[in-house]
C-alpha cells in the first residue's frame, strides 16, 4: 500500500521533525517514522484479510500534532488492497 501526503503549512511554529504514519489493525499494528524530506511511505508487509486504518501525524519539538483524517481499507485474502473510505 502506497501512502503519500502534503506537508503542513508552516504557521510560525517549530518545523516538523518527523512524520509518523500508522496502518493499524487490531491484529497487526504497523508504524513507520518518515524523515521530513519524504512525504510518502510504502507498506509491504500487511496481513491478508484484515481491515486497516491509516493516519499521518507530524511531530516537532512540542510533540505530536493532530492526526490526518483516516483512510480505511482492507486487504483481501489474496493480498490485494481494497479502499473502503477516504476523507479529505
Amino acid at each position: 500500500l502506497f501512502i503519500s501526503w502534503q506537508p503542513p503549512y508552516n504557521l510560525g511554529v517549530p518545523p516538523v521533525s518527523v512524520y509518523m504514519v500508522t496502518a493499524t489493525s487490531l491484529l497487526d499494528p504497523t508504524y513507520r517514522y518518515v524523515p521530513i524530506n519524504i512525504t510518502s511511505v510504502l507498506f509491504t508487509q500487511l496481513r491478508p484479510g484484515l481491515s486497516y486504518s491509516v493516519t499521518v501525524v507530524a511531530i516537532n519539538v512540542f510533540g505530536i500534532g493532530r492526526a490526518s483524517d483516516e483512510v480505511i481499507f482492507s486487504t483481501e485474502p489474496t493480498g490485494k488492497t481494497v479502499l473502503e473510505s477516504f476523507c479529505v
